[in-house]
């Protein structure tokens, strides 16, 4: 009995390292550099759609999306690799936000959230 509950055990532990990403992932926040909110949802083991909106300040909110956006998810360590980059570059210029689709590029997931490793670990969580 005793090896059957190891086993169960070490199968329960393999399934909790092999947990990726799934559903909806939501943030916001204001910055100096202006207002912003982020909505990511996960459509299949390698895709997203991502939406956002950006306000400068004293401006006017441009929002935009893109779908289909390919990624590379690494159970080992929770990393995520956008590899649409041009796709991130367009939705940044529909929105007018200033920076780069290669700051957005690298995630990280963690406890259950995303984070956005060049922006000091933003967190996006379920939505």
């Amino acid at each position: 009995m005793r090896q059957y509950s190891l086993v169960f055990l070490l199968l329960a532990l393999s399934g909790l390292l092999d947990a990726q990403p799934s559903g909806k992932y939501c943030g916001s926040g204001s910055t100096i550099f202006g207002d912003f909110a982020v909505e990511i949802v996960i459509t299949s083991s390698t895709t997203a759609d991502i939406y956002a909106v950006y306000t400068p300040p004293g401006g006017d909110a441009g929002g935009g999306n893109v779908k289909d956006v390919k990624y590379t998810y690494d159970s080992s360590n929770g990393d995520i690799t956008v590899t649409d980059v041009d796709k991130l570059d367009a939705l940044i210029e529909k929105i007018g936000a200033p920076i780069s689709g290669a700051d957005l590029a690298h995630l990280k997931y963690t406890d259950g959230k995303i984070l956005v490793v060049n922006l000091g670990n933003f967190a996006l969580n379920p939505c």
